[in-house]
């Protein structure tokens, strides 16, 4: 359990730079794949950590606590499924993107 927290928070983190990036090209009105190119190794980076958060929960929640593993059901553990939705929308959006490399 103390590697689970700071793994999410810093995935979280991570994230913030690609969104301030985007927002910042949707503000300026610059659509191009610059700004893609250059947040990429933020993302993927975010995604790491984001993923072994999710696994180092999932392993401590099955093992320790018994619950049977991280379920994406809300009503039935709502910290996975929070944890969860940000590593969706990362992918999704590394599919929206195109793979941009």
């Amino acid at each position: 359990m103390l590697t689970h927290p700071p793994l999410l928070y810093t995935g979280f983190v991570g994230l913030t730079v690609p969104y301030a990036f985007a927002m910042a090209a949707l503000i300026a009105g610059k659509l191009d794949e610059a700004w893609i190119l250059t947040t990429r190794r933020w993302t993927i980076t975010a995604w790491l950590f984001l993923t072994l958060g999710n696994l180092v929960g999932a392993w401590w929640s099955y093992h320790v606590l018994g619950w049977g593993g991280s379920s994406p059901h809300p009503r039935r553990n709502p910290p996975g499924a929070a944890a969860h939705r940000p590593l969706a929308a990362r992918v999704l959006a590394d599919g929206a993107m195109g793979g941009a490399r």
